[in-house]
């Protein structure tokens, strides 16, 4: 009589059993069999990525779900698949690029895409098998994949019907860059962190002193007065940064309408110190008068509020940096070619060379930085493809808000209404090389394109970016079925 194991041992139990019920068929469903149709979506983990215990958690419960299903008599079906995961892919292949000695752009992008296919077809299934090791009861002869041909037919059709009734469109708007990476991101690829930074203090000069009436002069050694007097000696407006670098683009500074410390200096100017132009004072609401010095230092290309008010009051937009986060010749000689961080201390130590630098104070704040390789993360202003949200916002909050939609529990309707009603347009180009290449094509006079078959003509070349991921993940519930 056999032995019974004094341990349970898994390996030599589970695997065989498991491929039993493959042969057998039992995850497998049609369209047109027996019971009333159930289907589950598996929310698509990254090629690029490994089980933890959360989704252990979650594909258990949808396990849970499905093999009820089944036995309630109703045509069950789970889908798998993997997402293919743009910037994380991608990362992944350029590293082991790095430790060869080379990059992406010494290979050029077909060379570099069917390396990114090998590595994805060696060690891109780990997750499902990973799955099949949990004995996830899903419908493997259905596995899919989110840059496969169906689905990458479903993501242009998309685009193109988006394009074609204006809510997609191609603009210069302020987005989320990572200097690494070299590519916008979307909000959720950025983590917020609290830090402690610094907050520097400094003097914008007044740019024709003589145009302040002499009883506000009067004041200027005043605590409670709005202007301010430099070691230089000279009168100005007090500004506060975290990022000094910035005042390199700076074009305007804005105080409240209401603010009395400034009311005499609206409409007059102040001088940049480093370089030779100036610049108004502007009035604007969005300024909060009672903190710090009341003025806010405007750099319409680095900062979304900023850039609001810049187009509130028609003012320059002048971006300093490149992709890489190294500043370029518009800031001036004296700067260019210094990478943003270090500037940042060039220009503290220009301001304190000038009498311009009051201080600089230890300031806690969170910082933005990308969930991929953990840089800091740029805000600039730059020419990308987005989804125009708020039609496509409104629609979802109403099926809420009618009872179409119910959150169960209750208690996440209301986060989740807060969330549609401030959504802002969604930057959905990447510059990276992985991914849904955009269907769009530009002509030898400026012409765009947008198209569901590919454009080969002469003088025409495609958009070189790609789609952010879930461009092709949101569209995941409908196309595993085979949609369009």
């Amino acid at each position: 009589m056999p032995q019974l194991p004094k341990a349970y041992d898994p390996a030599a139990v589970e695997s065989a059993l498991y491929e039993d019920w493959r042969a057998a068929g039992l995850f497998h469903a049609e369209p047109d069999d027996d019971g009333e149709p159930f289907s589950i979506v598996i929310p698509p983990p990254n090629v690029t990525g490994s089980l933890h215990v959360g989704h252990a958690l979650d594909n258990t419960i949808q396990d849970v779900i499905i093999r009820r299903a089944r036995m309630q008599g109703r045509n069950a079906v789970w889908i798998p698949g993997t997402d293919h995961a743009g910037i994380a892919t991608q990362n992944v292949v350029e590293k082991q690029l790095a430790a060869e000695g080379t990059d992406r752009h010494a290979l050029g992008r077909e060379a570099f895409l069917e390396r990114v296919w090998e590595w994805k077809e060696r060690s891109g299934g780990q997750i499902l098998n990973q799955l099949e090791k949990l004995g996830a009861s899903a419908d493997w002869d259905r596995e899919v994949f989110t840059f496969d041909g169906p689905r990458s037919e479903a993501v242009r059709e998309v685009f193109v019907a988006l394009y074609e009734q204006g809510l997609i469109y191609r603009g210069e708007r302020l987005i989320n860059w990572c200097v690494r990476c070299h590519t916008a991101l979307s909000d959720i690829e950025v983590e917020h962190e609290d830090e402690t930074g610094e907050l520097a203090r400094f003097v914008y000069p007044l740019a024709d002193p003589d145009a302040v009436p002499d009883e506000v002069l009067a004041t200027v050694d005043d605590d409670a007065a709005g202007l301010t007097r430099a070691r230089s000696g000279e009168v100005g407006i007090e500004v506060a940064t975290t990022r000094a670098e910035t005042m390199l683009g700076d074009t305007a500074i804005a105080v409240h309408p209401d603010d009395e410390r400034y009311a005499a200096v609206i409409g007059l100017e102040v001088r940049h110190p480093f370089q030779d132009r100036t610049f108004a004072v502007v009035a604007d609401d969005y300024v909060d008068p009672d903190f710090g010095s009341g003025a806010v230092k405007i750099t319409p290309a680095h900062d979304p509020n900023d850039l609001a008010i810049a187009e509130r009051h028609d003012l320059d937009v002048i971006d300093i940096m490149d992709d890489t986060g190294v500043l370029t010749e518009v800031v001036g000689e004296r700067f260019a070619g210094q990478d943003r961080l270090v500037a940042r201390g060039s220009v503290k130590a220009a301001l304190e060379a000038a009498g311009l630098l009051l201080r600089v104070d230890d300031h806690e704040h969170s910082i933005g930085h990308c969930s991929r390789c953990h840089t800091v993360i740029e805000p600039r202003l730059s020419l990308q493809w987005f989804v125009a949200m708020r039609q496509l916002a409104d629609k979802a909050a109403a099926a809420v808000r009618d009872g179409r939609t119910v959150f169960v529990p209750a208690s996440r309707t209301g986060p989740f209404l807060e969330w549609l009603d401030n959504l802002h347009d969604w930057c959905i180009s990447r510059q990276i090389w992985w991914g849904h290449r955009i269907p769009a094509w530009y002509g030898p006079e400026g012409e765009i394109r947008v198209s569901r078959t590919d454009i080969d003509e002469e003088g025409w070349t495609q958009d070189e970016d790609v789609l952010d991921t879930w461009f092709s993940s949101q569209l995941w519930p409908f196309s595993v079925f085979g949609w369009p």
